[in-house]
Formats: structure tokens, sequence, C-alpha cells
């Protein structure tokens, strides 16, 4: 895992990035903290990306994409951040002869294989206790195959109407099914063979796992892409996330991550943006762990329930319209108008003063915040008894619209004083 973050004001935006990576193979799992996570996207103009979560597109390094894509660029620039965006996409796209048809044929059989087995995985465990009261197995199967025949219909009622991925608004479901038919047969046989399936029921199944590939219910594994700058028309920074994914049929599976986009303008002085492990940054920024805030809505709900319990013990007059007054409560109404009021008190005392004081912060200071909060996030991991998946030396860059990327912090696997060769072609 991994944690980043971006804050920006009218300034500049500051970057920080742990170096922790967690590498899984058959033997378990191993944390090294030697990950580059922030790289200028050109040399010559204020724009960066960061990386989180996977380390790799299709089995390729995103450190080697990235750099290849810094070279091809020179000194071209965009006008918009989201023109190098776009133009960092549209270069993937030409790269994708690096990725072989028997890695992308991989690729969607596993994912195909995983929605396959996740469908009748998910209906068998949501009625474990009614299966283990069936004696026979021919009695379990029908009963597998009754629920089968109730909940993938909801399930593709749930999912076809998702907005579509940008890169596959031209692939039909005929397209998909006929590319893939010989590994989607895998996967049904392997999963559904020795249960009595409708034909109807079998396709919905397929177009399921085609939703799931084609739309932004976003499934398997990712890669989050932060850009940050400024384009060449552009005063204030900006801050563009997307999530990246696999290629399939030659389509590169990515959305935009819309909740997490910041763009500083007249009417937006300042933001923060965490990424990946965000809990305790998230807690700094709203003023109360999330978790201890859930607790709070838990015990207020059971306390109105015991209180209206009491209520009808104390006030009832036998004549028992005390108590149908009571009943008439909704607790849940309750809660959501507490939650309203808290989350309203939450914004006034502690976020809105938070973001005008960031709001002022100077180049300098942001980049000792960003760098700040990611060390915290670091050392609840060392205090708690959980994994330390975000360590090693913090990466610290500031951007701004006259200066442009500058390293304030950055880690090297080499002497630099050794290296003078490596600098002078880097600069030229």
């Amino acid at each position: 895992m991994t944690a980043v973050i971006g804050i920006l004001n009218k300034s500049g935006v500051a970057l920080a990035a742990d170096s922790a990576v967690t590498i899984s193979g058959g033997n378990g799992r191993k944390i090294y903290n030697s990950a580059y996570k922030i790289f200028t996207l050109s040399k010559f103009h204020p724009v960066s990306i960061m990386i989180y979560n996977a380390a790799t597109f299709m089995e390729i390094p995103w450190e080697i994409l990235i750099k290849e894509y810094r070279n091809q660029l020179k000194e071209k620039a965009f006008g918009t951040l989201e023109e190098y965006q776009s133009d960092f996409l549209n270069y993937l796209t030409t790269r994708l002869d690096l990725i072989s048809t028997e890695n992308q044929k991989a690729t969607l059989s596993a994912f195909i294989d995983y929605v396959a087995k996740r469908v009748i995985e998910d209906i068998t465990r949501d009625n474990i206790e009614a299966i283990e009261k069936i004696r026979t197995n021919k009695g379990k199967k029908e009963f597998i195959e009754g629920k089968l025949e109730a909940q993938i219909p909801i399930l593709l009622e749930y999912y076809k109407d998702s907005p579509v991925m940008v890169d596959f608004t031209d692939y039909s479901y005929e397209e998909f099914k006929k590319n893939n038919s010989v590994e989607l047969k895998v996967a049904f046989d392997q999963y559904y063979s020795e249960l009595k399936v409708s034909g109807k029921i079998k396709e919905s199944l397929f177009r399921i796992i085609y939703q799931l590939i084609v739309s932004e219910q976003f499934q398997g594994s990712w890669t989050g892409l932060v850009f940050s700058g400024y384009g060449e028309n552009e005063i204030y920074p900006s801050c563009l996330p997307i999530q990246i994914g696999e290629v399939i049929d030659n389509r590169i599976r990515w959305m935009s991550d819309k909740e997490n986009i910041a763009i500083i303008s007249d009417n937006n002085d300042a933001t923060i943006r965490p990424f990946a492990q965000r809990d305790v940054i998230d807690t700094i920024l709203s003023g109360i762990d999330s978790k201890l805030e859930n607790a709070v809505y838990g015990s207020f709900d059971s306390f109105m329930t015991e209180f209206i319990s009491f209520l009808k013990g104390a006030l009832d007059n036998g004549d028992g319209k005390v108590n149908e007054k009571l009943d008439k409560i909704v607790v849940r109404d309750l809660i959501m108008r507490y939650s309203e009021k808290f989350q309203d008190l939450k914004r006034d005392i502690h976020i809105e003063p938070l973001m005008s004081s960031i709001a002022s912060l100077s180049k300098e200071d942001l980049a000792e915040l960003a760098e700040s909060l990611v060390y915290l996030t670091y050392l609840k991991r060392r205090m708690s008894f959980s994994e330390e998946s975000v360590g090693g030396p913090i990466d610290v860059a500031i951007i701004t619209k006259g200066d442009g990327f500058v390293w304030l912090k950055r880690k090297h696997y080499f002497d630099k004083e050794l290296n003078h060769d490596f600098i002078h072609r880097y600069l030229n």
C-alpha cells in the first residue's frame, strides 16, 4: 500500500509520497521502502504525475512508461492539465504493442474466472444457513439453482445502466462474446457444470461479466494516476486523478476519479487530496475518526431505541394513546437528522477554518504540511499492530506557475556526486 497527497492553493501545489511498496508472492507478503511514486511529466513545464496502488501496467513498470512519455514529449506544451492527461492516455494507446495478445487473453481469462466464481460464491455464502439445513446434495443443488435464477437477473439490472468507460463506448456485447467465447465457456463449465442453469441465466451471467469489464463499476487490479500542475493557459493549479486497469481487446480500462478532482479557482482557494491509505489524513481533515463517528451514530441509535422503550413503560396510562404516538417515531429519521446536524458542525467548526488557513499558506508551508500528513500516516502504522504498509523516505515536491516543478526532498538510488554524466544527460 501507500500514502500520497496533493495540497493545492493559489500559490501552487505540494506533493508528498512515502516509499513503501507491498509485494505479494506464494510465500506471503513483503514490504520494500524504495518505491518512486512522484514523477515529472515534463522536464520543461509545471506538470507531474503520482502513482499509487498497483506499480505496473500489464506487468510493465509505470516508471518506465512515464519516463518514455516524458522523453517523447520533449518541450511540447498544452494549454490545460486535462490536455496533458489526454495526451498521456493517447500515448499509452500507441504503445499497446508492448502488451502481447497472450498477456491480454490471460488477463481477461482471469477477470472472467473471477466474476463467474464470485457470483456463485456470493449467492452460496448469503444463503449458507438455508443450504446447510438441506440434507441431500440434490436438494442443495436445486436450492442454489433457484437462487441463481432469482439473483442473476437482479445483478444484471443493477450493473447494466452503469456509465461506460471511455475506451469501451464502441465495444458491443456481441463483439465481446465473439472474441472470448472460449474463455467464457471454460469459466462457466468450471463453476456451473454440475448445476442445471437455463440458457437465459447463462446469457445473463455473461452479460454481467461484460458490464463489469466496460462500466465504471471498477473491478480488478488498477493503478491510481494523479496528474497535478498547470497547463500553459492556467494560472491556478489543479489535480486530475484517474483509475486505470487492464488492457482488454486492445482497449484500456480507465475512468476519471471524479470525486477527487481538485481545481483551484476564484471560488475555491484551497483543497487537500489524499490517496490510497487516507484514514489518518481524513481524521485530521474532518476532525474525527470515521470509525469513531460511525460508533457515535450507532450509540445514538441504540440510546434512542432504548429511550423510546423506556418512555412507553413510564408514560403508559392504560389507554394506549401514548404508546401509539411513540410507535410512530422513526429512529432512523432521527439518526439522519442528527447526522446532518453533525456534518454541518464539522464543516463550520473545523473544516472551513482549516481550509481557510491552508488557502493562505506559502508554498514552503504547503510542502511541510504535505510531508507531515504522510509521516503521521506512517507513524500510526508504526505504533499499531497493523502492517507497516506506509514507510521509507518521504519524497516532497512543489509545483508553481513561475518556478515549475521543484524537488524539496528526493531519495536517490545513486550518489549524485558520482554521476555527473547522468545529471548532464537528464538536463539535456
